[in-house]
């Protein structure tokens, strides 16, 4: 992704960790290809905001997560 950072990478990882284990266990991120991660994340997302009856992940945080899973499934 042009201008993906090594910060913006950590900062995905953070996220998703902290937003993403909240339900269900966390994914390797092998586990999809770019395909099954730009579907499942805003899915997700939105649940996750629901559940916290807040924005606890922001568009800018989903971003960052999806960027993080696709870049990391080496996929």
């Amino acid at each position: 992704f042009a201008g993906y950072t090594l910060a913006d990478l950590e900062q995905g990882k953070k996220l998703y960790e902290e937003n993403c284990g909240l339900c269900h266990k966390l994914y390797t991120p092998s586990q999809e290809n770019e395909q099954g991660w730009n579907n499942i994340v805003p899915e997700m997302v939105k649940k996750t905001n629901r559940k916290q009856a807040k924005e606890a992940v922001t568009p800018e945080g989903e971003e960052l997560i999806r960027k993080y899973l696709i870049t990391m499934s080496g996929k």
